[in-house]
């Protein structure tokens, strides 16, 4: 009965552990950005966004090209007008050889232009950037990232806001993003933290050496405080701003600007709350997995206390039925699951149009993004793949070792019995 409730406690903490083991490495390679440059490299992305980019440039210059060729054949064919030149220059042929030439130079030039700036190359760079960024503050940082995004209020706050807000507002940034926190790296002590905090209560913000939550609020609220200061720096910065707009600019068209400035505002708020949102539920699938983890490990030492005969192996059956579920996890996953999402994903876009871009582009495009899709659900499967063998590769380990243990121990019983039995016999012999 007690080897039936340990047997029980093995399977019940199998399970534990496997849900455990495949969250834990879903949650590390989700959050590993390598997991997504990668893919969006080898899928295409990049490429096809870039030469998306240029195709659109190239059909804008086209245009504009032959809107200024037609200009200027008009132009000389009135110059000619009633000349002996008429003949030659209002002629078919050669407006049709004007426009060739003209579109090789338009092609050449926007070939020239996408090459000086290395298109593809900043993409993957800015993209790289982004990802790296957005994953490390979902992984181990504890402030804001950037600074620029505490600025942005709640989205109820925004629909209330009135023009003059958003002006502040647009002076706060600029303050903000002169003393550039995103540079500073985060506080380790809380002592450094009240320095730094100090620094902010006494206007010394180019002073501060490490930045955390707290110091942030504390920044914004200081800079937004000194708004409605005329005599402050800050206060200087919002009237000039102000003074500037009014003047320059027709109060309909500033109307229009400001409102689309909240509507960006909104959009970006709302992402920010996403982001927060997604923040949790990273930290709760991390603690989660270890909270499985650790009811794993406590129902395999209890299986390991009730049965009859105690042995390591109790935990050894239990890690590889572990690693065998994770295993056959990543499987169905790599196998079933690609497999579904690759034929839910469209192949080809045949009724998507986008002004000025061909169908072929936004259809190569699409596709890369695809793979991409795929290329990253692969690579999460397979890491947790590699984990479910590399526990089962160490299971197996711990079995031969045991087992190699267990051949050395019988050995040596069998060298210690056949030594007394030698003795006996000898002495047997002896008293005869």
């Amino acid at each position: 009965m007690r080897n039936l409730v340990s047997y029980t406690l093995v399977a019940i903490s199998a399970i534990f552990g496997a849900l455990g083991i495949i969250t834990l490495a879903t949650w590390h390679s989700t959050l590993t950005p390598s997991t997504y440059t990668n893919a969006l490299e080898e899928s295409g992305v990049y490429s096809n966004m870039a030469k998306t980019i240029e195709t659109y440039a190239t059909t804008k210059v086209f245009n504009l090209n032959s809107i200024l060729t037609d200009e200027i054949i008009s132009s000389v064919n009135e110059s000619v007008a009633g000349t002996e030149y008429e003949k030659y220059i209002d002629n078919p042929f050669v407006n049709s050889i004007i426009h060739q030439i003209t579109n090789k130079i338009a092609i050449k030039l926007t070939d020239s232009i996408a090459q000086s700036f290395d298109l593809e190359k900043n993409i993957e760079k800015l993209g790289n950037k982004m990802i790296t960024e957005h994953i490390t503050w979902l992984r181990n940082s504890n402030y804001e990232r950037p600074i620029e995004l505490a600025l942005v209020p709640p989205k109820d706050e925004i629909k209330n806001m009135s023009n003059e807000d958003v002006i502040k507002l647009i002076g706060t940034y600029i303050t903000v993003s002169k003393y550039d926190l995103n540079k500073l790296s985060k506080c380790q002590s809380d002592a450094e933290e009240e320095k730094n905090l100090e620094y902010i209560s006494e206007g010394e913000f180019t002073s501060l050496t490490c930045t955390s939550v707290e110091i942030q609020n504390s920044l914004i609220s200081a800079i937004e405080s000194e708004n409605t200061n005329s005599d402050t720096n800050q206060g200087k910065i919002v009237t000039a701003i102000h003074d500037y707009i009014y003047a320059f600019m027709d109060q309909s068209k500033l109307a229009q600007i400001l409102t689309m400035i909240k509507n960006v505002l909104y959009v970006v708020s709302y992402i920010k709350y996403v982001a927060h949102a997604e923040r949790i539920t990273v930290e709760t699938v991390k603690y989660g997995s270890i909270i499985l983890l650790g009811l794993s490990l406590i129902t395999s030492t209890i299986a390991y206390f009730i049965k009859k005969t105690r042995s390591i192996l109790t935990w050894v059956h239990t890690y590889t039925i572990v690693a065998m579920l994770t295993i056959l996890y990543a499987l169905f996953q790599i196998s079933i699951v690609s497999t579904i999402i690759g034929k839910l994903l469209p192949t080809s876009y045949p009724n998507l149009s986008i002004s000025d871009i061909p169908v072929a582009n936004i259809s190569m495009l699409a596709i890369s993004i695809r793979n991409f899709v795929l290329m990253v659900h692969k690579t999460i499967n397979m890491f947790v793949l590699k984990t479910g063998f590399t526990i089962l590769i160490v299971m197996i380990m711990i079995y031969v070792g045991k087992f190699v243990y267990f051949r050395y121990k019988l050995k040596e019983k069998t060298k210690k019995y056949y030594k007394l039995w030698k003795k006996k016999a000898n002495s047997v012999v002896s008293t005869k």
